[in-house]
């Protein structure tokens, strides 16, 4: 994702992968044709695993926020330790194997093995594919969960007042965020003004149908075959619509066609 590719990887990844890894089928095949740009790639979506949990993270506090914001900090992230304590104490409360374990060592491993375990999915996911965002979102939780865990640990002190103390100070010291731009929102309703009676649709980015009442059925372009006619490709599929985006005109098998040049150069034309 860092090569600055002309191409979208994730439509154009046979192309890509056939030149640095051809004919391999599996990931086990891929390390075994060319391991050197294989364990290059891993370790190069690991380091911006760890530079994106910083920049997105950690940075923006260190950065951007003073005194009071590193405390506003520190404040709502023993709050999220507390909450995710609270929430693993729940899970030991239900859950009927934890609940037979004979000591509160053996219950806390318990928990421990549990986030890793679903920690190190994600973990692979990233650096195997690529550390997308909601993946971080998703290690960052885990992470605090496992920090719970250590918290855990330590000598409980039993104060009733230091949790309603923590929500004052972050009533008192929290910024106000900014709003961002809300490009997606914007395209849903435009998408939902403009297009009511669509039923199926083309489209590349993954599910814009489901933003639609009722629902339309969403044709991926990656399923169209590039030997074939796009124009009876359209009408095999039933398809009324198509959500021509960036991604799109980047997939080199539909957007070098001639009859999906003259539809986006004169829509119109075929209402």
């Amino acid at each position: 994702m860092d090569n600055q590719l002309a191409i979208d990887p994730w439509t154009n990844w046979e192309r890509i992968t056939a030149v640095s890894f051809p004919e391999a089928k599996s990931l086990a095949q891929a390390f075994l044709v060319n391991p050197g740009l294989f364990t290059k790639h891993v370790f190069t979506n690991g380091l911006i695993l760890v530079r994106n949990i910083f920049s997105d993270y950690i940075y923006p506090l260190v950065a951007n926020f003073g005194f009071s914001r590193l405390l506003l900090a520190a404040v709502a992230g023993l709050y999220l330790v507390k909450i995710a304590n609270n929430i693993i104490g729940g899970w030991r409360k239900v859950t009927p194997k934890a609940a037979r374990l004979a000591s509160v060592r053996r219950r806390r491993e318990f928990f421990g093995i549990a986030t890793v375990v679903f920690l190190a999915p994600v973990i692979l996911g990233c650096v195997i594919a690529a550390p997308r965002d909601h993946y971080v979102v998703v290690i960052v939780f885990l992470l605090f969960c496992l920090i719970a865990l250590l918290v855990e640990k330590f000598q409980k002190l039993d104060h009733p007042l230091l949790l309603p103390a923590a929500g004052v100070a972050v009533l008192v010291v929290a910024p106000v965020i900014p709003v961002n731009p809300q490009e997606t929102l914007s395209v849903v309703r435009q998408l939902q003004a403009a297009a009511p009676h669509t039923t199926v649709m083309l489209e590349i980015d993954g599910g814009w149908c489901a933003y639609l009442k009722p629902p339309c059925e969403s044709i991926w372009a990656t399923n169209y075959a590039a030997d074939s006619e796009f124009q009876s490709f359209l009408y095999e599929k039933k398809i009324d619509s198509i959500f021509v985006s960036p991604r799109l005109l980047e997939y080199a098998p539909i957007a070098s066609d001639p009859h999906f040049r003259e539809l986006i150069s004169g829509p119109q034309k075929f209402a």
